[in-house]
């Protein structure tokens, strides 16, 4: 049996193996290419790796065509290696510290106002985190075990939340709080990194029912206090998001759960403002009066107890002592740094600091 091309009978097997001979060739042709096209990629992502991420930062943000490099390095997956024995082996490690320099490089870009950037290279660590889970997951149904992970990705995902929320990035990390919150249900820090995502976008972003962001607050807090009892922000915060509900008197109540407990002085200096300003709204202006005192005395030189002890005072007719709380206030040396107040800083989401998260997630991939 034979295929006729013209006046000549090809044999159906050499047929066969012309094709499949070319076919190996623009395999090995396109091989070839794509590792052309990310080397000058590698040889900046190997800079992060040795130390260089201020160079490698400046160097990601002007490179081109990212999409099409990132490309090209999924199509060279089969080949990349847990070690490298040459220097033209491409370890996963690799892709691990990529995820790392394309979030600094989206967090530089947030910072000086590059909206496009911060877009683009946020969506860049996104695409290469759900390539490396996908990979992972194709060796277990395969019965192969996951390529050991340079880079522990639950503490990327928290400390990447963190960041941009403290940025005010908060409609574009929102997809990646999603998808923590569901990968991790069962992380405390996650869930309220999560649901204050939520809870911060209220107000903040129009096109979002506030009623709908203020439920899956609610539910992320929740989780969290579930998962940590001790867990005493997530507790806080769930109270500020029930009294914003509505819901004042469930709000109150863990309010007085954080005061009742051994929790840090400026989530008590937050419990005492919150339930200040509730007993204000129930109409007991000397219980008001008291918290907002209480406030002040431990903390006594942040701004927004101060300024809210003075406004109780005064409608109280209380004058005198207004004057005197407000011009306390007005004293030299003051006011602080703005995030040195509680309340300043629960704006940009959880206490925790996400610098010392990235620091270790760098050593892991460092050379």
């Amino acid at each position: 049996m034979g295929i006729h091309t013209g006046r000549v009978v090809v044999p159906f097997a050499a047929t066969v193996l012309v094709l499949v001979t070319a076919a190996s060739a623009a395999a090995g042709q396109s091989d070839i290419a794509d590792r052309q096209r990310v080397r000058p990629y590698l040889a900046v992502v190997a800079d992060c790796r040795s130390g260089r991420l201020n160079a490698a930062v400046s160097q990601t943000l002007e490179l081109p065509d990212l999409e099409a490099t990132l490309a090209a390095l999924k199509r060279l997956e089969p080949g990349i290696v847990s070690s490298a024995a040459t220097s033209e082996d491409i370890e996963w490690r690799d892709v691990d510290a990529a995820i790392l320099l394309h979030t600094a490089t989206a967090a530089v870009a947030s910072e000086s106002g590059r909206p496009a950037s911060t877009a683009q290279h946020l969506r860049a660590a996104l695409m290469l985190v759900d390539w490396r889970e996908a990979v992972d997951a194709a060796r277990a149904r395969q019965g192969d075990p996951p390529i050991a992970p340079a880079m522990n990705r639950r503490d990327w995902h928290l400390a990447t939340i963190l960041t941009f929320t403290r940025f005010r990035e908060l409609g574009r990390i929102s997809v990646l709080a999603d998808a923590a919150a569901r990968r991790y249900p069962r992380d405390a820090d996650i869930q309220m990194a999560a649901g204050a995502v939520d809870e911060l976008r209220v107000g903040f972003d129009p096109g979002t029912s506030t009623r709908l962001l203020l439920f899956s607050a609610a539910d992320r807090y929740r989780a969290a206090v579930e998962a940590n009892p001790a867990s005493y922000e997530a507790v806080l915060r769930l109270g500020r998001v029930r009294t914003l509900q509505g819901q004042h008197d469930a709000g109150a109540s863990r309010f007085d759960a954080v005061l009742k407990a051994d929790a840090d002085v400026r989530l008590r200096y937050l419990a005492h403002l919150f339930l200040g300003a509730e007993m204000e709204r129930r109409g007991r202006p000397a219980d008001a009066i008291a918290h907002y005192q209480a406030a002040v005395s431990s903390l006594p030189d942040t701004q927004s107890a101060r300024t809210a002890l003075a406004f109780a005072l005064a409608q109280a007719r209380r004058a005198d002592e207004a004057r005197a709380v407000a011009e306390a206030g007005l004293r030299p040396g003051l006011p602080r740094e703005p995030l040195d107040d509680p309340f300043w800083a629960y704006q940009f989401g959880p206490a925790i600091a996400p610098q010392s998260i990235f620091l270790e997630l760098f050593k892991a991939v460092a050379r």
